[in-house]
């Protein structure tokens, strides 16, 4: 039989999107130290390389959280109109929604 799922066993916290955004917040500052104090063509590249890296890492995450916002009222409003409620579901927030998940 399946566990009751509850915030205490269903909780990810993604620690490897933690390091990776660290790592880069820490080397783009290295980069930039090191653009300040010896400029040159090449570490204005590595300057601007580094802040399109945090850039993507921000949005790759920004675009699988709404993913997941997506499916989860997608998801809620089949709930809904199972439950006879079909406009229900556009009337909650998406934070009301996963609440209700």
């Amino acid at each position: 039989m399946a566990e009751t799922q509850n915030y205490a066993n269903h909780a990810y916290r993604a620690t490897s999107w933690l390091v990776a955004s660290t790592l880069a917040l820490v080397v783009t500052g290295m980069l930039l130290w090191d653009a300040a104090v010896r400029p040159s063509p090449q570490s204005l590249a590595l300057v601007i390389l580094a802040v399109v890296l945090l850039l993507a890492l921000g949005l790759i995450r920004r675009y699988a959280t709404r993913l997941q916002d997506r499916i989860i009222r997608t998801e809620m409003m089949v709930r809904l109109a199972q439950a006879g409620r079909p406009d229900a579901a556009r009337l909650l927030s998406i934070k009301q929604l996963v609440a209700l998940r």
